[in-house]
């Protein structure tokens, strides 16, 4: 039986954790130009979150009629599968009655 060796495997470098001081001297040294990009990306990045609302309650409209209409269809089928089944056990109990009787 060999025992498995614990700890980084063998032949693999040692990687410090970035920490988040690393990352502000990242974008402290970034040219003027990229920094000002990201900061360009990061305002034209802003929702109108009266429209997604609108837009939303719009789908939710929809989706509340849709169901309603599945609603009304699985009542209608539920009586009239009770009327089917009303139907075929009165059909039932004619034929086992009838075929008590002699001929």
């Amino acid at each position: 039986m060999t025992n498995k060796k614990r700890g980084r495997p063998a032949k693999q470098p040692n990687i410090a954790p970035i920490s988040m001081g690393d990352i502000a001297d990242t974008i402290r040294n970034m040219p003027e130009r990229v920094r000002k990009q990201l900061m360009v990306d990061r305002t034209q990045q802003s929702v109108n979150w009266e429209e997604v609302a609108k837009k939303q309650e719009v789908e939710l409209s929809v989706l509340r009629t849709e169901n309603d209409e599945l609603a009304r269809i699985c009542v209608l089928r539920y009586e009239a599968n009770t009327d089917l089944r009303k139907i075929i056990y009165y059909l039932e109990s004619k034929l086992f009655k009838n075929e008590d009787q002699p001929v």
